[in-house]
């Protein structure tokens, strides 16, 4: 099977999707998507409800992980935060996650839990250079082979602006990663990390994501993007549906005006995987009908 590694070495554009479960990961799976985000933000929403200032644990992470790797073959990069600690707990945490069937982890060089951009006047400082990229050489040097991706981030552009993103950038692919997310919002400030930063670069799609959110997967990767996530699209148009569904059938009591753009219940068993459940059932003879 041809890696995530090899695939990016080969200048291929992969489109990856986030997913809010595991039954989300077999959907984006049927609908042919490369590769999971398993991301922070709507990690925390779908697991617990609640915001992404760090109030998941590695431990929560590797239990979604689990549950997903259990019903999709898609592969599966997981945001690693800022690695739980230093260079020891991010390598501690690379080696189980990859145990636990991740492909790959992202670390940002954020300083302290509570940092989002989604929160004004919460985004705190960053690492300094040196105690960051002794972090992704941790992880580097900890992967089972070097087929595990490890991504890197910073946080330092809304602070120090995009000459010092790029040169944190730099340092940590001098660190050994893999693949560098490039945190934009606009082609040009794409185009600049292609031009001055070597190697695979990743990019958000999001309906927050700026101008560069109305870009197709085709003009990213002529920009030279090769890795573009897009975690909240295909979530945020399901809990449009929900919300109006939810208030709709409190207001009307009835379930008539929802049937036209409803999901079928087969759909519903087939995605939930109630074929594979049967099959088995029939072929030990739990239920009749079996060899």
């Amino acid at each position: 099977m041809v890696t995530l590694k090899e695939r990016l070495a080969r200048g291929e554009s992969l489109a990856i999707s986030g997913v809010t479960d595991a039954l989300s990961a077999r959907l984006v799976e049927q609908a042919g998507f490369d590769a999971i985000w398993l991301g922070s933000l709507l990690g925390t929403a779908s697991f617990m409800g609640n915001v992404d200032v760090g109030l998941m644990g590695a431990s929560d992470r590797l239990d979604q992980l689990r549950k997903i790797r259990a019903v999709s073959s898609l592969p599966v990069i997981v945001d690693g935060e800022e690695g739980w600690g230093d260079a020891p707990q991010a390598a501690y945490w690379v080696r189980e996650f990859a145990r636990a069937g991740a492909t790959g982890i992202m670390f940002d060089d954020k300083s302290g839990d509570f940092m989002t951009p989604y929160i004004k006047g919460s985004v705190g400082d960053v690492l300094a250079v040196d105690v960051a990229a002794r972090k992704y050489r941790a992880a580097v040097d900890a992967r089972p082979s070097d087929d595990f991706l490890v991504i890197a981030r910073t946080g330092s552009r809304r602070l120090y602006g995009l000459d010092e993103q790029i040169r944190r950038l730099g340092a940590y692919k001098a660190a050994g990663v893999d693949v560098l997310w490039a945190t934009s919002s606009d082609e040009a400030t794409l185009r600049r990390h292609r031009a001055e930063l070597d190697g695979p670069l990743w990019a958000v799609c999001n309906e927050h994501s700026g101008a560069q959110g109305r870009l197709s997967l085709a003009e990213f990767g002529a920009l030279g993007i090769q890795a573009v996530s897009y975690e909240l699209p295909v979530a945020l148009v399901g809990l449009r549906a929900m919300i109006d569904a939810a208030r709709e059938l409190r207001e009307t009591g009835s379930i008539v005006g929802l049937l036209d753009r409803s999901a079928s219940f087969e759909e519903f068993l087939a995605l939930a995987g109630f074929g594979e459940m049967e099959a088995l059932a029939r072929q030990y003879g739990v239920i009749p009908g079996g060899k």
